[in-house]
C-alpha cells in the first residue's frame, strides 16, 4: 500500500510539474492551451483572451540579476491575480509573458495595464515596468487552443512594436500578413539558394 501511495504522489507531482509554473505559482503554457481547447469547444460569445509582455524585462534581469528578475515576475503574477476574479484564468506562458482568459465583463484591461505599470519594490529596488498587451475575442479564434495562442502571440508581437502601451486587438488580417511575410522570406531563401 505504501508503494502505491508513493506512486500516486509521484504522478501528482509529475502532473503538477507538467502543467504548473513553479516560479509564479500559475498554470503554465501547456495548461493554458488545454484550457483554451475547452473554452473554444464551448464557443462562448463573451470570452476574451489577452497576452501581456513585460517590456525590457531582459534588461532588468541582466542588469540586476536573475534572482531579482524572478522576484519581479512573482510580484507581477501576484498583482495580476489580485486584479482578477477566481473564474478568470491567468497563466505564465513565457519567460516574461502572461496570458488571461475569461469573460469580458470580469476583466478590466485598462485597470490591469494601469496597475501593472505601477512601480514594484523588489529587494530595495524601485522598478518601473511597462506591459505590452494583445486582446482577442475567443469567437474570432479558428482552430484549437494552440492556434489561438499563436494568433494572440502574433498580435502581442505587433503590440511590442508600438511605442505606446495601448492594447492591440487581434484581426485575421494580422495573421494573414504574418503568414505572407514568412512565405516571402521562404521564397526569397529558395531563390537565393538557386543561384548558389
Amino acid at each position: 500500500i505504501a508503494v502505491g501511495f508513493q506512486n500516486v504522489q509521484l504522478l501528482l507531482r509529475l502532473n503538477q510539474m507538467a502543467f504548473h509554473d513553479g516560479l509564479c505559482d500559475l498554470p503554465n503554457r501547456q495548461m493554458f492551451i488545454s484550457v483554451l481547447n475547452e473554452i473554444i469547444l464551448e464557443r462562448p460569445e463573451d470570452w476574451v483572451v489577452a497576452m501581456l509582455d513585460v517590456r525590457r524585462f531582459s534588461e532588468i534581469n541582466d542588469a540586476l540579476g536573475h534572482q531579482l528578475g524572478d522576484f519581479l515576475l512573482q510580484k507581477i503574477a501576484i498583482r495580476l491575480r489580485s486584479l482578477l476574479k477566481a473564474s478568470v484564468i491567468v497563466a505564465r506562458v513565457g519567460v516574461d509573458q502572461y496570458a488571461i482568459a475569461g469573460k469580458r465583463s470580469e476583466i478590466n484591461f485598462d485597470e490591469i495595464r494601469a496597475e501593472l505599470n505601477q512601480p514594484y519594490w523588489v529587494n530595495s529596488n524601485l522598478l518601473r515596468i511597462q506591459v505590452a498587451m494583445a486582446l482577442m475575442e475567443v469567437r474570432d479564434s479558428t482552430g484549437d487552443g494552440l492556434d489561438c495562442l499563436k494568433n494572440i502571440t502574433l498580435t502581442l508581437n505587433q503590440a511590442k512594436r508600438q511605442a505606446d502601451d495601448q492594447p492591440v486587438h487581434y484581426t485575421r488580417q494580422l495573421t494573414e500578413n504574418s503568414r505572407r511575410r514568412v512565405e516571402l522570406g521562404i521564397a526569397g531563401c529558395r531563390s537565393a539558394r538557386a543561384f548558389v
